[in-house]
């Protein structure tokens, strides 16, 4: 029981980054005039997910495992990462004037440590109590 819930908080955490990503990316992906359109299909995918997904997945818990339930989504990423990695384009098409844009936001907020990860609980907390305990762990997955 133990690993489930750890699953789905993890399922939880790495779901609110996507949905905002995916926002993100259609933005700009695609052309401005067909941006609402996209969202919206993304929107109703999210929204269907989230309605048949408890029915779903407690009929399947019940029947043949809540692991089996995982499992079943493996075909499912692996269709999905090869199809985003086939159609996703590599770079933009910036002109030199957005390339400058972009290193003008960069340059914000330059070489700032806990950007980077050199904060004082991340290098703190796994010399004093080890890798494995669970305040390490929880510092490593908070910052």
């Amino acid at each position: 029981m133990v690993q489930l819930i750890l699953s789905r908080v993890l399922a939880g955490i790495s779901g609110a980054g996507i949905i905002s990503l995916v926002s993100v990316i259609v933005t700009d992906i695609v052309p401005p005039k067909e941006v609402a359109l996209f969202r919206s299909y993304a929107k109703i995918t999210n929204i269907t997910g989230r309605s048949l997904g408890a029915p779903i997945g407690g009929g399947l818990s019940q029947t043949v495992g809540w692991r089996w339930s995982f499992y079943g989504q493996l075909h499912i990423l692996i269709i999905s990462v090869i199809i985003t990695a086939c159609n996703m384009p590599s770079t933009l098409n910036q002109t030199p004037q957005e390339s400058t844009k972009i290193q003008d936001q960069e340059n914000r907020f330059p070489r700032h440590p806990q950007l980077h990860g050199y904060n004082p609980p991340t290098l703190i907390s796994p010399s004093e109590y080890g890798f494995q305990h669970y305040r390490a762990v929880f510092t490593f997955s908070t910052f």
